[in-house]
């Protein structure tokens, strides 16, 4: 995808949440208005754990990456708890790669999320790592649910062809995908 579709996938996470917002606020005063302020209180505390998990994008330097997740997020709406995300460092080493990494995480990713809440698949991204640069994508659910997306994700893995980066998946009770960039921080090996 080119810049300007993740612009406009960022512009679109941006309504989604602002409509969101709109909805949380309008149902806080209601509770505030007909005089019950404790479940006003537990409602916000409720929607702020909700934006929450937008927070931990800002740990990633890279702006296309950024914009689809967050995208991603906010197409999920209230079933966002299906996907987990976590940061371990900001991928700096990845600046010049954000559009292909960017590219990477949503061509694995797209299948997954139409059918995230519906077939109560849970998902967890976990994004750097001490030793190595790489993202991983941890799928658990059914194991019919996970060969369906084993088999997408291998074939359309072995039908692209990436610069610095490579996919690879192994089929277990989990389906692992991992991406990885080589990296001259250790020994120039593929992960």
């Amino acid at each position: 995808m080119a810049e300007l579709d993740y612009l406009e996938k960022l512009l679109e996470a941006q309504k989604i949440i602002r409509h969101d917002c709109m909805n949380h606020f309008q149902v806080v005063h209601g509770y505030l208005q007909i005089g019950r302020p404790e479940t006003a209180r537990e409602y916000l505390m409720k929607a702020t754990k909700s934006f929450q998990r937008y927070s931990v994008l800002g740990k990633i330097c890279l702006p296309q990456l950024q914009a689809y997740l967050t995208w991603a997020l906010a197409s999920l709406g209230e079933q966002g708890d299906f996907l987990t995300i976590q940061v371990e460092d900001s991928l700096e080493a990845w600046k010049e790669d954000d559009g292909e990494v960017a590219e990477v995480i949503s061509a694995l990713f797209e299948p997954l999320l139409k059918d995230l809440p519906q077939q109560q698949v849970q998902c967890q991204m976990l994004i750097g790592g001490k030793e190595y640069t790489h993202i991983h994508l941890l799928v658990h659910g059914q194991e019919y649910l996970v060969k369906e997306y084993a088999g997408r994700i291998k074939a359309w893995s072995e039908a692209r062809h990436f610069r610095n980066f490579t996919v690879r998946s192994e089929l277990t009770d989990v389906l692992r995908i991992q991406v990885g960039k080589e990296t001259n921080n250790y020994g120039n090996n593929r992960q």
